[in-house]
């Protein structure tokens, strides 16, 4: 999981479309569009998963969790 993981958050196939798609396009200014990308997806990531947990906590038995939902 750790490479899908990777490509999640680096979203390489994106890079030289969102570059071009810059105004004034500086390495700087890519730099921090990738900053702020990869730390919105961490935010999203990281709160969907806590949203989780919280809901169903310790409960879960298995890593398929839609087994939970159908008891």
């Amino acid at each position: 999981s750790i490479p899908n993981v990777l490509l999640a958050f680096l979203y390489q196939m994106n890079f030289f479309p969102i570059y071009k798609g810059l105004e004034g396009a500086t390495d700087k200014k890519m730099l921090n569009s990738s900053l702020i990308g990869t730390l919105s997806c961490f935010a999203i990531y990281s709160t969907t998963g806590l949203l989780g947990y919280f809901s169903y906590g310790k409960d879960i038995q298995s890593s398929n969790f839609l087994m939970v939902l159908i008891k």
